[in-house]
């Protein structure tokens, strides 16, 4: 594993832990969970069947859901953590992704985003992301409560207001 990404994990792992139930959009191979020793229930959604079949063998407890993270299908209000990591650079309008995210999470919840700081492949749409364009986000999800600027990428906590 890169040592960016030892890094990214080991910060996002330290979120994940507080939470009971955890919807994470674009859940990818799932790395984030490997050494965490009592998981928490998590809905592990993606659009990739392959990772999701790794996921059910890593991971046999999570439930996983094959969809588009823009319309996940889950339900209202259900999860205390939406995580939402490497995914938004992806999209040119990442914007229905937000409110979905904000759909899902109950009132009192709180977000996990994750966007890289600089351009490390050709097919993302928003490949820079700098601290003004975080706050900005976590400003249409609710309240700041942690940003942090790792090695590669951007981790902000927000709470759902």
């Amino acid at each position: 594993m890169r040592k960016n990404m030892k890094q990214r994990f080991t910060e996002i792992q330290k979120y994940i832990v507080r939470h009971k139930d955890i919807a994470d959009l674009g859940v990818g191979k799932g790395y984030y969970y490997s050494r965490i020793e009592n998981l928490p229930n998590v809905t592990a959604l993606d659009n990739n069947k392959d990772y999701l079949e790794r996921i059910n063998l890593n991971f046999p407890k999570f439930k996983t859901v094959l969809a588009d993270v823009r319309e996940t299908g889950l339900p209202d209000k259900s999860y205390d953590l939406v995580i939402i990591s490497q995914v938004l650079e992806h999209f040119e309008d990442y914007r229905p992704i937000l409110e979905e995210a904000k759909r899902i999470c109950k009132d009192d919840g709180f977000f996990l985003i994750g966007t890289p700081i600089e351009m490390h492949e050709e097919k993302h749409f928003h490949p820079v992301w700098a601290e003004a364009d975080l706050i900005s986000l976590a400003g249409f999800l609710g309240t700041l409560v942690d940003i942090k600027k790792l090695e590669n990428s951007w981790l902000i906590y927000v709470k759902n207001v």
